[in-house]
């Protein structure tokens, strides 16, 4: 997976970073000190930190903003990153194998983290009309039964024509069973921690890499510097 775009917002010195997009190889952030550079990678960090690390709704919130912050129902998630992760071709292919190839719309999905509520939030673009045809023309069925459960859209529509079935295969029901439309974000997530288990990222805390991606936090100085010597490909 590739991290692709992000936003910061009401994280420390940082309170709209703006949409920026993240690079596939290198991603330099210039700016003075104390600027906020290293402010947004330790938030972009906690999408991916190598141990636990969530936000501080008091101490990391912006205080001058803290009447506006108290005024939000209890309970309610604040957002502090918003992410756009883009899969890979190898990622995709398992995803549609499981779940056929027009499961997702995209091969982007978002993700939201922040204060209050220390879930991850996935927002994926996914067909579950595509998923019902798929699984559907995996069933070994008469053709009568076929017809039956022709005019399902959903899984639950699915299951339902397959319970109404005069004699409903068992091997069909555990199959649709096996493959409620809630596992996508439960898969995508299980491979998302598999796969930040397998490339951590470095915990020096003004650099930060997702996958082949690497996101540095320079001053306008050092920009210079590297530009000039050659150090990176600015």
């Amino acid at each position: 997976m590739q991290l692709v775009r992000a936003h910061i917002t009401d994280y420390r010195s940082v309170e709209d970073s703006d949409i920026f997009d993240v690079e596939k190889d290198v991603t330099c952030l210039v700016g003075k000190n104390e600027s906020g550079k290293t402010t947004l990678l330790q938030a972009l960090f906690r999408l991916n930190p190598v141990e636990p690390a969530t936000f501080d709704e008091v101490a990391d919130f912006p205080a001058r903003k803290t009447s506006e912050r108290k005024k939000l129902p209890a309970g309610q998630k604040i957002p502090v990153v918003r992410a756009t992760v883009r899969f890979d071709d190898a990622e995709m292919k398992a995803i549609q194998e499981e779940f056929g190839p027009k499961v997702l719309r995209s091969a982007e999905f978002d993700v939201v983290i922040g204060y209050r509520k220390t879930n991850t939030n996935f927002t994926l673009p996914y067909n579950e009309a595509a998923v019902v045809d798929h699984l559907r023309s995996t069933l070994d069925l008469p053709a009568e039964a076929a017809k039956a459960i022709g005019g399902a859209k959903t899984i639950a529509d699915l299951l339902d024509a397959l319970d109404e079935l005069d004699e409903s295969p068992s091997d069909a029901i555990a199959l649709a069973r096996h493959h409620p439309l809630e596992q996508l974000p439960q898969l995508i997530r299980h491979q998302t921690l598999h796969d930040v288990h397998k490339r951590r990222l470095p915990t020096e805390p003004n650099e930060m890499a997702s996958n082949t991606a690497t996101v540095f936090a320079v001053t306008a100085g050092q920009f210079g510097r590297w530009c000039g010597y050659g150090w990176g490909p600015c």
